[in-house]
């Protein structure tokens, strides 16, 4: 034969036919693993999420930063470096 460059359509349509194969064993594996999450599941997700938020939150404001107010000035100065 020739000194042949490229593939032929036949060698292309195996590969993929490979791949096909491949990509249905992954797919069958990894959907008998995955189970759905039930509406249940997802509310107490949600719920604990919250939960998480509202915690953060309120150490966060906690946290030491306070307003400053001189006596006898309307200002309150929240911001730390407005005191330099």
């Amino acid at each position: 034969m020739e000194n042949q460059r490229g593939v032929s359509l036949v060698e292309l349509m195996i590969v993929l036919a490979m791949t096909s194969v491949l990509m249905a064993g992954i797919y069958s594996f990894v959907s008998i693993r995955v189970k759905p999450t039930s509406s249940s599941q997802c509310n107490r997700d949600s719920a604990q999420g919250r939960v998480a938020i509202e915690r953060m939150t309120k150490e966060i404001r906690l946290a030491g930063f306070r307003r400053l107010t001189v006596s006898g000035d309307s200002r309150s100065h929240g911001d730390p470096f407005s005191l330099l």
